[in-house]
């Protein structure tokens, strides 16, 4: 039986870091994971969704090296860490909803909340004198079986580009 009326959303605000560069700068924007119908009684992990952060490069004066920059995504406010984040109900009770934020489709590799290097966060190169944003996504997924009431939940991560 499909439980309707549990939906999920979780809003990236965007927060920036990085330093002064002569020859041009970054512009970065996000849109959020928004997971849709969640179904309390599917035995697999039921729900998946997909936001990104788009990244570009704003030229100045020639030439303009590439810029490697860092992506990293916050705890979750609810869970106090990263392993669950957790989305609270809206109007606030006391049913959390467990999810994760990865950095590959396949959802194996939470996306952490520090520039470690490793896979868990996102370091990528912008080509110099390129108006297109680079696109990264963000995949989520909702693990299976919680028990929680019926409405909506949401939760909001930092995303951070340090370059």
């Amino acid at each position: 039986m499909k439980v309707s009326g549990i939906l999920a959303t979780i809003a990236v605000i965007l927060l920036t870091a990085g330093t002064v560069l002569a020859a041009g700068s970054l512009t970065v924007s996000t849109s959020p994971v928004a997971f849709g119908v969640y179904d309390l009684f599917s035995p697999a992990d039921n729900v998946v969704g997909q936001g990104e952060v788009a990244v570009t490069y704003v030229v100045g004066p020639n030439p303009n090296p590439p810029i490697t920059y860092t992506i990293t995504i916050s705890v979750s406010p609810n869970s106090g860490g990263i392993n669950p984040r957790t989305m609270k109900q809206i109007p606030p009770t006391i049913d959390a909803m467990n999810y994760n934020v990865y950095t590959d489709a396949a959802r194996t590799i939470i996306w952490n909340n520090a520039i470690t290097g490793a896979a868990d966060n996102v370091i990528l190169t912008l080509k110099r004198n390129d108006p297109q944003p680079q696109r990264t996504p963000i995949y989520g997924r909702i693990p299976a079986l919680q028990d929680i009431g019926v409405g909506s939940y949401s939760d909001s991560l930092t995303v951070t580009v340090v370059w």
